[in-house]
């Protein structure tokens, strides 16, 4: 079973680094850091995947007075020490966490300029735009992010139903992740030979799903967040891809269904080669 990213989060405010325990441990390890010395004494005794960086720390345990500047030196002080990624010679990527985005002196470009991949301004409201940079950040290993560079495009799908199991582009999915895969198939292959518009593919509501799969409601919520997770870890580890929420499984709370998003997912036959994809072994 494949590690999860280790990510350490320099912040002094003890609540917030809290809200990302419990925003982002299931998707990561989590180590924390409240002050400048204690961020380097972490990166000197383990390895990380990524840091997110809040700009205004104190030096010190006795610093009574956090400031940007010590942020922006922790910052400086990770690329010119030539601090890597774990495992890897790639650097150590960073996101900064700022409530001063907007200021000229601490800017994307001045940012970028220190090293940063990006920042994400506080408050994090629902938090999509920090798990967003945070995928971004681990994929572009270290550079100052370009999402519109990896964002996905096309996702493509093969289904082998004799063996009962689903090909996402190389990666392979069988038992519970096929069933709910193979029951959203059917319906996006009727409304894709239909020539439907995209905004009319039928999306099927949680009690239908769980009707086709013999489930509980609520179990087919947890079955659709589990594979959007473990999807998202094998194209980010694998493909270096980021994958958003929704782009594979898609809905969204006013339609209270699911569907596979016809701007995205690629049905391929099963006898037809997929573009760029190694055959399985």
């Amino acid at each position: 079973m494949t590690e999860k990213p280790h990510i350490l989060v320099v912040e002094d405010e003890v609540a917030i680094q809290e809200l990302l325990k419990r925003r982002l441990k299931k998707l990561y390890e989590i180590s924390c850091a409240t002050y400048q010395d204690e961020a380097f004494e972490a990166l000197e005794k383990s390895s990380f995947d990524l840091v997110l960086l809040d700009l205004k720390l104190p030096r010190n345990r006795s610093d009574m007075n956090p400031s940007p500047d010590v942020g922006v030196d922790v910052l400086r002080q990770i690329r010119e020490r030539k601090i890597n990624r774990r495992g890897s010679t790639d650097p150590l990527p960073v996101v900064v966490m700022t409530a001063f985005g907007k200021d000229k002196l601490l800017s994307a470009d001045f940012l970028q300029h220190r090293g940063a991949c990006d920042y994400v301004q506080k408050p994090f409201g629902d938090g999509k735009a920090l798990k967003r940079k945070i995928e971004v950040a681990l994929c572009d290993e270290g550079s100052f992010s370009a999402p519109l560079q990896t964002t996905v495009k096309v996702v493509q799908l093969r289904f082998n139903t004799a063996e009962q199991f689903v090909l996402i582009e190389r990666f392979k999915y069988t038992g519970a992740t096929y069933k709910l895969l193979r029951a959203l198939h059917e319906v996006f292959l009727r409304d894709h030979q239909a020539l439907k518009p995209h905004d009319s593919y039928q999306k099927l509501r949680a009690k239908q799903l769980a009707d086709i799969l013999q489930i509980e409601e609520e179990a087919v919520r947890r079955r659709v967040s589990t594979f959007r997770q473990q999807v998202a870890k094998d194209f980010r580890e694998g493909l270096k891809r980021v994958l958003d929420d929704n782009d594979v499984v898609e809905n969204y709370r006013d339609w209270n269904g699911y569907r596979l998003n016809p701007l995205v997912v690629k049905l391929v036959a099963w006898e037809q080669e997929m573009v760029g994809t190694p055959k399985p072994r």
